[in-house]
């Protein structure tokens, strides 16, 4: 169940998709017109219980009705979309071969799909998820349970290098991380703000004052 609300005058949020086993994780495109979701319950198939990545029409705050990713999808769980204004995109998925319990995956468009490859140069032995790319594609924060955090689950930023891969992840602190599982990244529409959450409540810090972002 996906439900969406206007923050700035205060509606009360209303039903996007009601009635699907699992909607989650929306994200806007910012190039506009569309939305992703991860879902499960749309397969067609009452066996099959993993997620997939859809997309759905957006317009004046109506949507269409969701279509499957079908570039991206496998028989094995696609989640957390997140994606920059030029159509590239990046979600995690436990598919055979991850170095942890999930593992990052960047897919370029190409043509009417998408070129799919894993982010080895990035991913770790722990789970490595939840991806937040800037709209420029050349900043990325995720969440990661590696070695070297400050004692739960932390975020982490990495740039895009001149090659076009990923540079050495850097954590983004104790301005952000704690002991606790800090993720779920999301940017506020002027850039300016790294929203959060923390157990279960939702943080906001400027990013000017984080120095691994403010560099």
């Amino acid at each position: 169940l996906l439900r969406v609300t206007d923050p700035m005058n205060g509606e009360t949020p209303v039903e996007v998709y009601p009635g699907a086993l699992g909607d989650a994780d929306a994200v806007f495109d910012p190039a506009g017109g569309r939305l992703l979701l991860m879902a499960k319950g749309r397969h067609g198939d009452p066996q099959r219980d993993d997620f997939d990545l859809f997309e759905a029409d957006w317009r004046r705050g109506r949507t269409g009705e969701p279509k499957r990713l079908e570039a991206l999808n496998t028989e094995f769980s696609e989640v957390f979309p997140a994606i920059a204004r030029d159509g590239t995109m990046v979600f995690a998925s436990p598919r055979p071969g991850s170095l942890g319990g999930q593992d990052l995956y960047e897919a370029m468009p190409v043509g009417d799909g998408f070129e799919v490859r894993k982010l080895d140069e990035i991913n770790s032995t722990a789970s490595d998820n939840n991806p937040m790319l800037f709209p420029d594609g050349d900043t990325l924060i995720f969440f990661s349970g590696r070695r070297g955090g400050l004692g739960g689950p932390d975020l982490y930023v990495s740039r895009r290098q001149g090659d076009g891969t990923w540079g050495e992840p850097v954590n983004l602190g104790p301005e952000v991380n704690t002991g606790q599982p800090d993720y779920a990244p999301s940017l506020s529409a002027d850039g300016k703000v790294l929203f959060f959450a923390r157990g279960p409540e939702i943080y906001g810090i400027n990013i000017a004052s984080i120095p691994a972002l403010a560099q």
